[in-house]
């Protein structure tokens, strides 16, 4: 199954909102303050860990109408709702996990999942009383937030509004991983006691064993067992040398404890303790080996490179968790990936990397839908427009969705074409249109210079109007005009 569409009401600046995704990426573009970050932590409020799901007044959308507000408090609902994948078979284990979800039973084709957030309904009463005779929304929004924000509730309910079903099983098989955009995660690559390092070189350890096909289960569980206490036979040799290393000071620190009283009925403090695979990760620092052999700390790198480290980790860990293998009845069941811009710290060229090593992943089936923001040009010349996924914010709340994919018809002979020549157009150069307020196309090179000219003249500044002026290198206005 996949996430088919994302509804969002009364979160931040939606105020009311749909926005389709398709099975695998999906790069959400527009320009700033059009909602793309919120619309990836609207999907993590229904997706993500039960923590950090208490929102404030400020999480609220700013309803500006007193009727409104005195009608029935502000709330916030998000639905994700999920499709079962082209020639996915009605007993796979996705299908499964959603069984009791499905909106409509018999058609078993699509599940609901929600978040909510609202005040307590045995406080409405009380809340419309209190609004009652204000005269301004800011007045309302004030009430709201120093007497009822508090008594606000936050909760997770599948299926159709009127079932109501509780998501923490469902959701304890779902794997769903958020990058922001002020990410600097050099403290997550400096040592193996860090919790996903740690996680990653756990399940990478005997790899070769734990995915030798030619054994059994049982014959695979007795050879890690084996190898293990094999580890700690050997290292009991070195324990041993620490402890006669400290036996002289021992035995002062021991005169401490008797002198205070902590020894009594012969009891003493000592030392004891075996050292296994997962406490010796605590030791291991990620190096980078240049071919001249120099060896640096990961944290000497660049922030960009280490995010690209990073990257691969977290993947690796969701490669981990949705083992079957390794996690067995706790293996996750659907991976999300959700990165907010993307191009962050990384010059064009690894942007196209990025951006390939994120799609070989999905191909590959580690993830299941990937879910990207960008305000890189570089990054939108590179996907596909079926990938393309287009936010305009004309007035506040009002969010409008274009989708390339869509207006392009497969059995129209000129829809083919024109898709094909907007396909090859959509340079690092030209991709900025999707990024304009407005656009000027042009013949050549010549109008493209004396434009932005001849609005100086008119005291215009087509810079400040957010106004782009294209060179189509010809006359092929005829291609561009249902892609913008």
């Amino acid at each position: 199954m996949y996430i088919k569409e994302i509804k969002i009401s009364n979160f931040r600046n939606f105020k009311e909102a749909s926005v389709p995704f398709h099975e695998g990426v999906n790069v959400i573009i527009g320009h700033n303050n059009t909602g793309k970050s919120n619309l990836l932590r609207a999907m993590g409020l229904v997706l993500g860990r039960s923590d950090g799901r208490r929102l404030d007044t400020s999480d609220l959308f700013y309803e500006t109408d007193v009727a409104t507000l005195q009608q029935q408090s502000p709330r916030i609902q998000i639905t994700l709702v999920l499709c079962r994948s082209e020639g996915e078979a009605l007993d796979s284990a996705e299908m499964g996990l959603f069984s009791g979800m499905m909106t409509n039973p018999a058609l078993s084709e699509e599940a609901e999942l929600r978040y909510e957030f609202k005040l307590a309904d045995a406080q409405e009463d009380d809340y419309k009383a209190d609004v009652a005779s204000a005269t301004t929304a800011k007045e309302i929004w004030k009430i709201i937030d120093h007497d009822y924000i508090r008594l606000y509730r936050s909760s997770r309910l599948g299926g159709s509004l009127a079932a109501g079903i509780s998501t923490n099983d469902v959701l304890g098989q779902i794997d769903f991983q958020f990058l922001d955009a002020i990410r600097d995660v050099s403290h997550d690559l400096y040592a193996g006691y860090n919790p996903l390092l740690r996680d990653v070189l756990n399940f990478f350890i005997d790899y070769s064993v734990k995915n030798d096909v030619t054994k059994t289960e049982d014959k695979i569980k007795e050879q890690l067992k084996a190898l293990r206490d094999d580890f700690v036979q050997q290292s009991r040799p070195l324990m041993q040398t620490l402890q006669d290393r400290l036996q002289e000071g021992k035995n002062v620190f021991l005169k401490y404890a008797l002198d205070t009283g902590a020894t009594f009925n012969g009891a003493v403090p000592d030392f004891d303790g075996e050292v296994t695979e997962n406490e010796m990760f605590a030791v291991l620092r990620m190096i980078i080996k240049y071919a001249i052999g120099i060896e640096v700390p990961a944290t000497y790198n660049g922030v960009g490179y280490n995010n690209l480290i990073y990257m691969s980790l977290l993947l690796a860990k969701m490669q981990a968790d949705s083992s079957i293998i390794y996690m067995k009845r706790n293996a996750k069941v659907l991976s999300f990936l959700a990165v907010e811009e993307c191009e962050a710290h990384l010059h064009p060229a690894m942007q196209y990397k990025f951006l390939q090593f994120l799609q070989d992943n999905k191909a590959n089936g580690h993830v299941r839908q990937i879910f990207m923001t960008s305000h890189s040009t570089q990054i939108v010349s590179a996907v596909k427009l079926e990938d393309l996924i287009c936010l305009t914010s004309p007035v506040l709340g009002q969010i409008n969705v274009g989708y390339p994919r869509i207006i392009y018809r497969e059995d129209n002979a000129d829809d083919v074409a024109s898709k094909q020549y907007v396909q090859r157009f959509l340079d690092a150069t030209k991709a900025d249109m999707f990024f304009a307020n407005k656009l000027i196309f042009v013949e050549g090179i010549a109008e493209e210079l004396l434009l932005p000219v001849f609005a100086r003249y008119l005291n215009k500044n087509l810079t400040d109007e957010h106004v782009l002026v294209v060179n189509m290198g010809g006359r092929y206005f005829n291609t561009l005009p249902k892609v913008v």
